[in-house]
């Protein structure tokens, strides 16, 4: 049986003549791009799905003035960010809309997963705690620490779009790791869940699992 995804995906290469790296087709087949249509994965990147990609990569002529870059996201603005198709590193590349040249491409430096989670993406210059020089995109894991109220648990289900059920989320010995991403959109979504629930949850550092703020007041963000 053919997946449909990858079906969907064929169809796009053969329009755009390009491949479709797999970092991006694997974000495609999270829920929340089940219906094929864009979704706006934080307050400034809006991320095309398959129902648009070529629309996108046609109306804004990205394969006639920048041969080999496939546009895949917009900050809902006059800028776009592009994948190298003929890299295997997948870095996350932004252009204006504009000025759409090969050679004015600017080279984020981070991987597309990496880019995905930063707090800025759009923006040119690193992100990093102050007080640590800590990145913003550093790996963490968020962690639950209490499992008894079930609404709760719920609502961090949804928030953190994890495919465990609520009860098997029940029978985990505690602290349970639930979810690695960037320290600035772990902090975002626990802020998000809000109080009493966000309660439940802590955040620790991917390597050393040490334990790391969850809260935008501890943590003075700045640009390096």
């Amino acid at each position: 049986m053919i997946d449909p995804l990858e079906g969907r995906t064929a169809a796009i290469e053969k329009q755009l003549g390009l491949k479709i790296p797999r970092c991006l087709v694997n974000v495609w087949r999270s829920r929340e791009f089940e219906s094929g249509d864009g979704v706006l994965i934080n307050e400034y990147v809006f991320l095309f799905g398959t129902t648009e990609i070529v629309e996108r990569n046609t109306t804004f002529g990205a394969s006639k003035y920048c041969p080999g870059f496939l546009a895949i996201a917009s900050d809902s603005g006059d800028e776009m960010a592009f994948l190298d198709v003929h890299r295997e590193t997948c870095n996350v590349y932004l252009n204006y809309i504009t000025n759409m040249r090969s050679e004015s491409m600017h080279d984020t430096g981070l991987s597309f997963n990496d880019w995905i989670k930063h707090p800025y993406p759009f923006a040119r210059e690193e992100i990093v705690d102050e007080s640590t020089g800590f990145s913003a995109v550093r790996d963490v894991i968020v962690i639950l620490t209490n499992s008894n109220n079930l609404s709760h648990l719920m609502k961090i289900r949804k928030a953190l779009n994890l495919d465990i059920s609520i009860s098997d989320l029940q029978k985990q010995d505690l602290p349970y790791d639930l979810k690695k991403m960037g320290h600035f959109a772990a902090v975002k979504i626990v802020e998000t869940i809000g109080f009493p629930t966000s309660e439940m949850l802590s955040i620790i550092d991917f390597k050393t699992r040490a334990p790391l703020p969850s809260s935008s007041d501890k943590i003075k963000w700045t640009t390096v």
